[in-house]
């Protein structure tokens, strides 16, 4: 329990944060960030683009992002690709084994600790989600995130996918989109799983794909069930439809040979 008192308290700073002004050094890493990415994107051979972002024009903010999830890559990738008023204010629930494990050791350990805290939280808007006894916890801290007109980047199959085929979503996103009434824009990541797959220390060559569905909201008397259920239909909806867009280029482009 005390280490969940400890979580708890170190969210609510990082909520504080990422909601406060405009900060020099979270904007500077933020910067610094991106710089690199797209320098790795470079010597690794690694793009990425952008589809149906246009389905965002004219709804209103915030929004929950729900995506599909394969790759540490996703977080960036996303947020990269959406157009610009959502791209610096969109923060996400990331599970805690992108922030390492925290451990009694040396103090080299601990600061390494703490630097790598410091630097997620910032470079990527990121809170820690500590899956565990405080369900409760992440919901509170995630409505205080939307009433501060942020939007909210969640992966419901709360891990990533080990052979890149989508788990079954977890009902959060749907309790957590019903409680607040805000729309849920479906999200279909492809391509990063084999960009940087689990266990992968660096990128592979590949071409990856950030696709947005229409947003959604959930009906009059719609359990969280069976929302959840409908926003995973809809992101599978958004793969097929990738796949019969490429389908058609290919045809297009051998045709044209």
């Amino acid at each position: 329990m005390q280490d969940d008192t400890v979580q708890s308290g170190e969210n609510k700073r990082y909520v504080r944060l990422l909601l406060g002004r405009t900060n020099v050094v979270l904007f500077l890493v933020r910067r610094l960030t991106w710089i690199l990415i797209h320098i790795e994107k470079l010597i690794c051979g690694v793009r990425w683009h952008g589809r149906r972002m246009e389905r965002l024009s004219g709804t209103s903010t915030p929004v929950i992002f729900a995506a599909n999830h394969c790759s540490h890559m996703d977080t960036p990738i996303i947020q990269m690709c959406l157009p610009g008023r959502y791209e610096h204010t969109t923060i996400v629930l990331a599970s805690k084994e992108v922030f390492g494990r925290r451990s009694q050791g040396s103090l080299l350990v601990r600061f390494r600790q703490w630097w790598v805290h410091y630097y997620v939280v910032r470079a990527f808007m990121a809170i820690p989600l500590y899956r565990s006894r405080n369900h409760r916890e992440w919901i509170r801290q995630a409505e205080q995130v939307l009433k501060g007109d942020r939007n909210l980047l969640i992966y419901p199959e709360g891990t990533r996918s080990r052979d890149g085929r989508m788990n079954n979503f977890r009902t959060g996103v749907g309790l957590l989109a019903i409680r607040t009434g805000v729309p849920v824009v479906p999200v279909h990541v492809s391509g990063t799983s084999g960009v940087l797959p689990p266990g992968a220390k660096w990128p592979r060559p590949g071409n990856i794909s950030v696709t947005c569905g229409s947003p959604i909201i959930a009906q009059e008397q719609e359990s969280a069930v069976e929302f959840t259920s409908r926003i995973q239909h809809s992101v599978n909806s958004l793969e097929t439809e990738v796949e019969s867009d490429d389908s058609v280029i290919l045809e297009h482009v051998q045709g044209a040979d």
